[in-house]
């Protein structure tokens, strides 16, 4: 017979043997075990796919969700301001808002004023999160600048029955300095406003409760409406040139602008107003400020929205020119 070199027979493997032999219970079980890991790999790797989805889709909605009430939120306005922390306490119904002293503690008291505690609220530290020109507290309450903490709870001025400053519920009014049932804290409307204002996402708010501290003697004796009363006397309608007849829903101002020397900039870009009604008010927001396009530096643009209701809206924008 030819001899043909180079050339070596394959062994056949005997799979029905090996699978029919005395370790084939073994084999089994290691087979388990393997098809177990790969579908586990699997699994793992589209849930981190699901994850990084829905975590992208959250950053798209800037709405922030509540299964309870529902809100017009503008949390792309984040004030720079961070040199307040807010003091809350429960027991006693007032706030004390603190300012940073010169070895940047909050020690130095800045205000001191009235407000209304929910008895569910909780105690604890926290930060504002998000802000709303108006918000739904339930089927007939709204709160007027109001200020979201990342502990779900929010603080907004006294409540209306509708989103009109003229439909003020006086019964709230007159509550300030006294536990309520509705919502979670509320203010007289001029501080819902400061705060919403001047204390930007982050800033710090602790919410504790101390029936034994002493009252603030800055702290004047809360004032009485009638009966009969439409408006926080702070809240009151501004009737101003150039204002909108209708009342705002929210005005949106991107900051953090960037551009070279010498690139055009058009001050309306990124900026967004709507009324209540749904209409685009972008053309009643008014620009102050200028920018060199030909030098290098940071300006600072303001954007002032008001309505004839009483809603006063003033953001800022950061414009860097660079080379």
């Amino acid at each position: 017979m030819m001899e043909i070199k180079g050339y070596n027979r394959i062994k056949k493997i005997n799979i029905k043997g090996w699978l029919s032999g005395r370790n084939s219970k073994n084999y089994a079980i290691i087979l388990i075990l393997l098809l177990a890991a790969v579908l586990f790999v699997f699994k793992s790797v589209m849930s981190m796919n699901d994850t990084e989805q829905n975590v992208q889709q959250a950053g798209a909605d800037i709405e922030p969700s509540n299964q309870d009430v529902t809100q017009e939120s503008s949390s792309e306005y984040v004030a720079n301001n961070q040199k307040y922390k807010i003091c809350i306490n429960k027991a006693k119904n007032y706030v004390i808002v603190y300012t940073l002293d010169s070895e940047l503690k909050f020690t130095k008291v800045y205000d001191q004023f009235w407000c209304s505690c929910n008895a569910s609220l909780q105690a604890g530290i926290t930060v504002i999160s998000d802000k709303a020109v108006w918000y739904q507290i339930n089927s007939s309450a709204y709160g007027h600048y109001a200020n979201r903490f990342e502990s779900g709870a929010w603080i907004y001025s006294v409540p209306y029955y509708a989103k009109d400053t003229s439909k003020l519920d006086v019964s709230l009014y007159n509550n300030l300095g006294k536990v309520t049932q509705i919502g979670s804290v509320y203010v007289a409307a001029d501080k819902a406003k400061w705060i919403y204002e001047n204390c930007g996402n982050n800033t710090a708010v602790e919410i504790y409760e101390d029936s034994s501290e002493t009252t603030p003697s800055d702290l004047k004796q809360q004032e009485t409406l009638s009966a009969g009363a439409k408006y926080d006397p702070s809240d009151m309608p501004s009737n101003l040139d150039g204002a909108v007849n209708t009342p705002i829903n929210f005005m949106r101002v991107i900051d953090g602008v960037v551009i070279k020397v010498g690139d055009s900039y058009d001050p309306m870009n990124g900026t967004l107003a709507m009324d209540i009604y749904g209409n685009d008010i972008t053309s009643y927001i008014r620009v102050q400020g200028t920018v060199d396009n030909k030098t290098p530096g940071v300006y600072t643009i303001e954007y002032i929205l008001n309505d004839n209701f009483g809603t006063n809206l003033s953001y800022f924008r950061h414009i860097t020119v660079t080379e």
